[in-house]
């Protein structure tokens, strides 16, 4: 606007984040850019995909006790292919595991099965039907950004 009022604009864009960040809230999930990252202390997961645009931009938290994944779950990632009960991570502290379920569930290549659990490790890659992440924890967090440690690849 040439006489520098943008006021409004600015107040319709900022009304249209806070709108998107509570629609993906009902589904468990939080917008990764709206997270101030080092003050961030949970374990999530980090949504990943071919397409740049779209990676990393989906932060799914594991809250302490169970997490659910699926249609009916806690956290309802936007893919067909996540069903309902499709599994869930146990979180002690910073100890998690992820439980399979009734969708296929992979951790690090290997198929989880309906009842089995694997531990889940600092960035090992999640992929719960065709929605693949990486498994993120805070305390691990602290030198990645620097370019230490296996968390390093999420800041490149």
């Amino acid at each position: 606007n040439e006489d520098g009022d943008d006021g409004g604009a600015a107040a319709a864009l900022a009304a249209e984040q806070e709108k998107k960040v509570s629609q993906y809230a009902k589904r468990g999930i939080v917008l990764f850019e709206t997270v101030d990252i080092e003050s961030y202390m949970d374990p999530y997961l980090l949504n990943l995909d071919e397409d740049e645009f779209r990676s990393r931009r989906f932060l799914y938290a594991l809250k302490e006790g169970e997490t659910t994944f699926g249609s009916d779950g806690d956290v309802r990632p936007p893919s067909f292919s996540v069903k309902k009960g499709h599994c869930k991570v146990v979180r002690e502290g910073a100890s998690c595991k992820l439980a399979g379920g009734k969708g296929e569930t992979f951790v690090m290549g290997k198929r989880v099965g309906e009842g089995e659990e694997v531990a889940l490790n600092c960035g090992d890659w999640v992929l719960m039907g065709d929605e693949p992440s990486v498994a993120t924890f805070a305390a691990s967090l602290r030198g990645a950004r620097s370019g230490r440690g296996p968390e390093a690849r999420l800041y490149r």
